[in-house]
């Protein structure tokens, strides 16, 4: 079998690591995120819900630590945390909320979704003017989720994490590439998140080292190249992304020098 990657090696050491309390919040994300996937592959279509829930968990899963949703998540079981401080996730009660309640429900929760940059909108604002984008692109991402063959999904898949993360089509406010394709896993789609981290490990970084002048991959090469490793491996694309993105994060290929 070529492993050309060291991948099983990666796969060894998330393992190794997720038995320990301080990782085990990120095993518990790809159990979740792996239910979602046999859901889909039980011929479930998910509802315009469970795509809020999905789109609301992505943008608090940005520019922070799993770890601090994860707890928040496992303090509150079985309810969902962040059910009540979306209404549930439904998209017309939403449309119709208050930012400011929502944003005083977030800090009780202790978990605002943080901003881009210097972003003027809040996270609460972000969310509902992202209830157009989910109406608008739900037909389009529960036609592919529901694709029978395994390439053609995923290449798909790809497409469209390429073209609202660019801005195309009909965009979300917030989401480049790396938050659709996390949005895409919430609601059962199998596929990388071309994060930083990935972006990098495909791209020049572990040849030239953390310099600003290393290349990160395209999205389109992240989803390429995580493919070729599934089809040597025979690993899924969701865990090959966890098991790259642990490794990375405990060896250092994470932030430029």
């Amino acid at each position: 079998m070529n492993d050309r990657y060291g991948i099983f090696g990666f796969k060894t050491e998330f393992e190794r690591a997720s038995k320990n309390d301080n990782s085990k919040s990120v095993l518990d994300s790809l159990n979740w995120q792996r239910r979602l996937v046999e859901r889909r592959a039980n011929g479930e279509r998910f509802t315009i819900q469970d795509h809020v829930k999905g789109m609301v968990y992505s943008l608090l899963s940005s520019r922070r630590r799993w770890s601090a949703v994860a707890e928040l998540i496992e303090r509150e079981k079985p309810r969902d945390p962040f059910a009540s401080v979306f209404e549930n996730y439904d998209p017309d009660i939403l449309q119709r909320a208050d930012f400011g309640k929502i944003e005083q429900r977030l800090r009780a929760k202790r978990c605002p979704i943080k901003k881009p940059g210097r972003s003027n909108l809040s996270g609460a604002e972000a969310v509902i003017n992202n209830i157009k984008a989910i109406q608008d692109n739900y037909e389009a991402v529960e036609r592919v989720a529901t694709m029978k063959s395994g390439k053609a999904r995923y290449d798909k898949a790809r497409d469209l994490v390429d073209k609202l993360g660019r801005g195309g089509g009909h965009p979300f406010f917030w989401m480049r590439e790396a938050l659709v394709a996390q949005y895409f896993r919430n609601v059962g789609i199998d596929i990388p998140k071309p994060d930083t981290h990935l972006c990098r490990f495909f791209g020049e970084a572990p040849a030239k080292g953390m310099t600003k002048n290393a290349r990160e991959a395209t999205c389109a090469e992240v989803f390429n190249e995580v493919w070729r490793i599934h089809e040597e491996t025979g690993l899924n694309p969701m865990e090959i992304d966890q098991y790259i993105w642990f490794h990375c994060s405990k060896s250092g290929l994470r932030t430029p020098s």
